[in-house]
Order: structure tokens, then C-alpha cells, then sequence
């Protein structure tokens, strides 16, 4: 084969002002450096996928068990509620004892002078 032939010339043009310049480069070479370029970038395309798959996976997991606390927290606050309205419904029947307690002291006193 004539190497002539196997090879292939990139002009470089940068400037108006500047000199071209000449790079010959092999056929098989020619072939292979777009191939290991769009090889590289779907490689990082990849792995910038898979790393944000994995980031969505945990945000999710860290979600549903915020969801779960929260939940837990919502059901302890029902609870504790409860009990206070509870708490406050006995004190409330206290006072009102305590208020006929003094009544029934008070008429006892006034009947005993």
C-alpha cells in the first residue's frame, strides 16, 4: 500500500494572521480519537447518571423516613394532647369539688353561728 494514502491531513487555521498548520495523522488514528472521544463522553454521561440516580435514591430514602418521624412525631403530639385535655377536663372538676366543698363549709358555719 502507498503510505500516501494512509494518511490523512488536518489543517489548523487559526488566525488570518497566523500560519496554517498541517497535521497528518494516520486513517486508523483518524477513526480512533472520535471513537475515544464519544467513548469518554458517554462514559461520564454514564457515571454522571448513575451518581445522580444514586443521590435521588437516598433523598428518597431520607424523604420516607422524615415522612415516618414526622408521622410518629403527629401521633405523639395527638397523644399528648389528649392528655392535656384530659389533665385540664380533672382539674376543672377539682375546682368545681373544691368550690362546692366550700360552699357546703360555708353553709355549715353560717347554720353553726
Amino acid at each position: 500500500m502507498n503510505s500516501q494514502s494512509d494518511k490523512i491531513t488536518l489543517l489548523v487555521v487559526r488566525d488570518a494572521g497566523r500560519p496554517v498548520r498541517k497535521l497528518r495523522i494516520s486513517k486508523p488514528m483518524a477513526v480512533a480519537l472520535p471513537a475515544a472521544a464519544i467513548l469518554s463522553l458517554s462514559s461520564l454521561i454514564s457515571s454522571m447518571h448513575y451518581h445522580a440516580s444514586r443521590s435521588i435514591q437516598e433523598l428518597e430514602r431520607e424523604a420516607a423516613a422524615l415522612s415516618l418521624q414526622n408521622a410518629r412525631l403527629e401521633a405523639t403530639l395527638a397523644d399528648r394532647e389528649q392528655a392535656l385535655e384530659l389533665a385540664q377536663n380533672e382539674a376543672l372538676e377539682l375546682v368545681d369539688s373544691a368550690k362546692g366543698l366550700k360552699d357546703q363549709l360555708n353553709s355549715t358555719a353560717a347554720r353553726g353561728h
